[in-house]
């Protein structure tokens, strides 16, 4: 279809669509990681394999050897792999993600106050209305 006038070589244009907008992506908090380091120490280990085998020994000792169900067989395996989990954690913790600061690790002084800092500002968001807080 031409314009107004005729002697023109531009033409209308005519399309149909149709606009999605993605949902906002939201920040999510960064998974904890056991603090797999701390193996390379001998006592950690002794008392890791320790804790383990009591761990596997009482658990061999509940269960039967006939386990037919899928459903037991499940909730047998979920159990040992949170027995496992919690054992981890307390043997060895979470490791901590380090960043390179433009100010030293080993200043807990600095860290203290950047982490109080942090706080105060976690609480005026969760509470912006708050007079106390400004």
């Amino acid at each position: 279809m031409r314009g107004a006038e005729c002697w023109t070589d531009h033409r209308l244009v005519v399309s149909k669509f149709q606009l999605k907008l993605p949902p906002p992506i939201r920040k999510q908090r960064p998974q904890k990681r056991l603090n797999v380091r701390a193996c390379k120490d001998p006592a950690t280990q002794e008392n890791l394999k320790k804790k383990m085998s009591d761990l596997l020994q009482n658990s061999t000792d509940d269960s039967t050897s006939n386990v037919t169900d899928c459903q037991s067989l499940t909730n047998e395996w979920s159990s040992l792999c949170s027995s496992i989990m919690k054992l981890a954690t307390e043997s060895l913790g979470f490791s901590s993600k380090r960043h390179q600061d433009w100010f030293d690790d080993q200043r807990h002084d600095i860290l203290s106050l950047l982490h109080e800092k942090n706080d105060a500002h976690d609480a005026l968001l969760r509470n912006p209305n708050s007079a106390s807080l400004h």
